[in-house]
């Protein structure tokens, strides 16, 4: 008993098509087309049982023709053609077969009905209210056609048993398509639900092992720079022969620059990948491009570049402050990567009206507009631009009119 059960569902799925390759619309439209023949068939056979030939007829050309476009839809993959198609040659056969099976004593108009149901759940949301005009239009210029000439409408029931039966027949006939459509449609909404809920549960396991492997490699990065520091601070109270107590000042000082670099740029970006919001806060620019360039100093004096910074110390600037650190550590990199040896590169700060700054160099360049409502960050030659929806920066100058009062707390959630 279960060998052929399995045999009859492997072929159910090959007539609706694999998951894989066919869309939930897609098999759903193959599923339309599927109970579609079995409704002409059993259609079929009433009219012939009630001597409905003109109708008969009309349900073998359109059996046919929902042959072809189960076929290009199914194997061809033109669903769009195929759906459009199929609902112009429905429309056509209902119409013609409202003439010839008693008008709106016939079944004709509940098979409208259904017409329309299979169509809206097929075809995209935007077509919808096309298909109801369309639907509205047909039906409403058949009822009027009728009520106007009705001697064109022909009664083709022998007998008022006949009449009612058929009525009765398509009734249950399209009752029975629409349960069947809607329960594969509650399955199918179903079975993607709770697809997406086990790929939402290992993306959370995985989030959780990149966190988990961000701490282990967070923790390896900053061992051996603790470790050289440590090393370094106990040189200093016990110098060795040889001791440069300036080039040791230097050395040190760049290993705690690196290290506290390093250790907010890991906690910045640990942050950023468990969701924290930013945290936009006034900003010192003057101390925090000396806080970069103390760390790029080495890197300067390996190239014999000179870097000047005459930003004023009363800037301040609406920012993250380790997104801007970075931005700002990145472009002098650049800044120091692209210039030629034996260069100078200056950094320097400008007001532009009430709340802008400017952070130029040679070589490179920093912008911070209030006025424009963004911040850029790139250099003299276009390497690079960075730009975000966010009024970033403030700036006072005595030579300037005061400007409008405002509130100076932050504009995003901060940690304490």
């Amino acid at each position: 008993m279960i060998r052929p059960w399995n045999k009859l569902l492997s072929l159910w799925h090959k007539l609706l098509g694999a998951e894989d390759d066919f869309s939930m619309e897609n098999r759903l439209y193959n599923l339309v087309c599927i109970i579609i023949f079995i409704l002409l068939v059993l259609l079929l056979a009433n009219s012939i049982a009630i001597h409905l030939w003109q109708s008969a007829g009309i349900v073998i050309i359109v059996f046919v023709f929902q042959l072809i476009f189960y076929y290009y839809a199914r194997f061809k993959k033109k669903f769009n053609k195929s759906i459009l198609a199929n609902a112009a040659v429905s429309y056509i056969a209902l119409c013609l077969n409202f003439f010839v099976n008693a008008g709106s004593n016939g079944p004709t108009l509940f098979i409208f009905f259904l017409t329309f149901q299979l169509v809206i759940s097929v075809t995209p949301k935007k077509q919808h209210l096309y298909w109801l005009l369309i639907h509205i239009l047909v039906v409403s210029s058949l009822l009027i056609f009728q009520y106007a000439r009705p001697d064109l409408i022909y009664y083709s029931y022998a007998t008022r048993k006949d009449q009612y039966l058929d009525i009765l027949f398509t009734y249950i006939a399209i009752l029975a398509s629409i349960f069947w459509i809607t329960g594969y449609l509650k399955y199918s909404y179903e079975n993607q639900r709770h697809l997406i809920e086990s790929q939402n549960e290992k993306l959370e396991k995985l989030n959780a092992e990149k966190n988990k492997i961000f701490s282990i490699v967070a923790h390896d990065l900053r061992s051996p720079l603790a470790t050289i520091q440590g090393y370094l601070e106990m040189i200093m109270y016990f110098p060795e022969e040889g001791y440069n107590a300036n080039h040791h000042a230097r050395l040190l000082d760049l290993t705690k620059g690196t290290s506290d670099m390093l250790a907010n740029l890991l906690l910045w970006s640990k942050s950023h990948m468990e969701g924290e919001p930013i945290c936009i806060r006034e900003v010192n620019l003057y101390q925090l491009v000396a806080s970069v360039l103390a760390v790029q100093d080495n890197l300067a004096r390996g190239k014999q570049i000179t870097i000047h910074s005459v930003i004023d110390p009363e800037y301040m600037v609406l920012a993250d402050r380790e997104m801007l650190s970075l931005v700002i550590r990145n472009l002098i990199n650049n800044a120091i990567k692209f210039s030629p040896q034996g260069s100078t590169i200056k950094v320097e700060s400008s007001l532009k009206s009430y709340e802008a700054a400017t952070v130029a160099r040679s070589l490179a360049e920093t912008r911070l507009s209030a006025e424009q409502s963004r911040f850029e960050v790139g250099l003299s030659t276009n390497f690079f631009v960075v730009q975000a929806q966010r009024d970033l920066s403030t700036a006072q100058n005595s030579e300037l009119p005061a400007p409008p009062a405002r509130d100076r707390s932050p504009r995003w959630p901060c940690g304490s």
